[in-house]
């Protein structure tokens, strides 16, 4: 019984570690490739759309793209997030291939004006994607 207890407080004690321990950030190569994406964006032929991309979430593993000029609606965020038609020349493969290629495993598209958000990854939500701040590259 005493070995029990050894190994269940041992188990324990590894969990509230692990627990414990910050979230991963997002790397400085991560945060350099969202300047390039932007920069991309900025000389793209779509760019009077006014998007800007940053890293965001609990974790720093979603990709924000917000729209404070314009308001998104669903079509356009799909040919944004794959790359097709006017929106081919933001990045090759679209927002959806830079994210997979940064290791960012979610992406949101938010709306200033009319707040709406479109999310595009396992587990989040618009609600949850509208309240994430953007991580900074402390490196």
């Amino acid at each position: 019984m005493r070995h029990f207890l050894t190994l269940s407080v041992s188990l324990l004690s590894a969990a509230v570690t692990l627990l414990s321990q910050p979230a991963a950030a997002a790397d400085s190569a991560q945060f350099s490739a969202v300047a390039k994406l932007n920069s991309n964006i900025s000389r793209s032929l779509t760019h009077n759309l006014g998007l800007q991309a940053s890293i965001g979430g609990p974790s720093c593993d979603v990709l924000l793209v917000d729209s404070p000029e314009t308001n998104l609606l669903e079509g356009m965020v799909d040919f944004i997030h794959t790359g097709q038609k006017a929106y081919a020349d933001i990045w090759p493969g679209g927002i959806s291939a830079f994210a997979s290629s940064n290791r960012l495993s979610k992406v949101a598209y938010r709306n200033k004006h009319d707040k709406a958000v479109f999310t595009f990854g396992t587990g989040l939500t618009p609600k949850a994607a509208k309240s994430y701040k953007s991580c900074t590259n402390s490196k």
